[in-house]
């Protein structure tokens, strides 16, 4: 990687990343590759930074993309709807939703454990992706550590298992952690701040602050786990805060070789995106501030996350559900608690669908896929949020995606980014 009067470029399609000298930039903006030397020309090949006239980019975008909405089978499991915070953003409010708490019983992980045994020995579906969430899942433990294993078992039949663990933080004791880090992949927990703005955002629901046991179980999980994500929900009021908990985590030796950082903005509730009252236009300072975010942590020596990948959405997948505690079953983990689920697991663990949008989100294709440089990443966005977007995403992208790749290529290669422009 060249160290002065370089250019990064990344390329969406195949989500290479390469730093090449100002002069072979000058050479391919002018077409004139007889410049370049036979390495150069094969490295820029083989990364399909520059491909051959007749090679369809359209075509082989929707080839790759087929290949995730086909080939990819991914879950969310809600182990619970009973959480011990009471945050103060929780965008969970259906009215009603849930008048009592359900936990995911072991009889009904066997009905998905049937489901998912028909799916994985369809050939060509190599890949299993959950996420276990809820609610707080550590308070159904025993089923979340018996459906860890269970799953982490589909290795033996040549299946690639990612298992991520979505907790707040405050249960995961160290006795937790020996027994989950051999099947669970990743583990995000929440920190909004540091100790005074956390505990305002994410309270116990006695009104305790939860920050103190969160710091210290996390200090613990980094002796288990190699993958965690430090996820920080952000508003105009708290980023200043954030700063500051990224060098307090770096003072208690949290640093880049334990945790990777992500952060997003706060998102509507169900009945404000349901009822069309939320506007993205309200958010557009934090967008920005949330790339500056990535780059002040790239600094400080942490690894973001790669957070400028984000697609495709899941509600597009044909193999991706969100399935709760009674395994009914949506295509979208932000639909719990709607009246009238997508579907169901039936006895047999058979995947009844009942709403006839599943087929059209699953065959949907955004307008943008053929004319926009963020299709491959993007593939038009949150369906979710869609009905309330007021700009496109190339438009939001344009906004931070330059600080985000900054900030990735600068936490990875601190020593190659003096002089680096930032090209896509």
């Amino acid at each position: 990687m060249p160290e002065k009067n370089a250019v990064v470029i990344f390329n969406t399609l195949t989500k290479n990343i390469a730093s090449v000298d100002q002069d072979l930039i000058d050479s391919l903006r002018q077409s004139e590759f007889l410049r370049l030397s036979k390495e150069e020309l094969l490295n820029l090949k083989d990364t399909k930074i520059i491909v051959e006239h007749q090679f369809n980019e359209i075509a082989y975008l929707k080839y790759l993309l087929g290949k995730v909405k086909y080939t990819k089978l991914g879950m969310f499991i809600s182990l619970t709807t009973d959480c011990n915070l009471k945050c103060s953003y929780c965008f969970a409010d259906y009215a009603g939703a849930f008048p009592q708490n359900h936990a995911l019983s072991w009889s009904n992980f066997e009905r998905l454990l049937q489901f998912i045994d028909a799916q994985t020995s369809r050939e060509g579906l190599r890949q299993l992706n959950v996420v276990f969430f809820g609610g707080e899942p550590l308070m159904n433990y025993d089923v979340l550590h018996r459906a860890a294993k269970a799953l982490k078992a589909y290795e033996k039949n040549a299946i690639d298992v990612a298992l991520t663990l979505i907790t707040n933080g405050t249960l995961l004791t160290a006795d937790r952690c020996s027994d989950l880090s051999p099947y669970i992949t990743h583990l995000q927990i929440t920190i909004d701040g540091t100790k005074a703005v956390h505990d305002l955002r994410r309270p116990y629901k006695d009104g305790r602050g939860s920050y103190d046991e969160i710091l210290a179980n996390l200090k613990i999980a980094t002796k288990y786990f190699k993958n965690i994500v430090v996820h920080s929900v952000i508003d105009s009021k708290s980023i200043p805060n954030i700063h500051a908990l990224l060098s307090e985590l770096r003072a208690h030796g949290l640093d880049e070789h334990k945790i990777s950082v992500d952060f997003a903005p706060e998102s509507p509730s169900q009945t404000t995106v349901a009822t069309g009252g939320w506007s993205r236009t309200a958010q557009a300072d934090l967008f920005e501030i949330t790339a500056k975010l990535y780059t002040f942590a790239a600094e400080l020596g942490y690894h973001p996350a790669k957070a400028f990948v984000r697609g495709p959405c899941m509600r597009i997948c044909a193999n991706a559900i969100a399935v709760d505690e009674r395994l009914n079953v949506y295509k979208c983990p932000a639909d719990f608690g709607r009246p009238h689920p997508d579907g169901v697991i039936d006895e047999q663990g058979h995947l009844l669908i009942s709403h006839p949008n599943w087929y059209e989100s699953v065959t949907f294709e955004p307008h943008c896929v053929a004319d926009c440089v963020y299709a491959p990443i993007c593939y038009g966005g949150c369906r979710w949020l869609a009905g309330s977007l007021e700009k496109t995403c190339k438009e939001w992208l344009d906004m931070c995606i330059h600080g985000m790749i900054r900030s990735y290529v600068q936490a990875r290669y601190p020593m190659k980014l003096d002089s680096h422009g930032v090209t896509i």
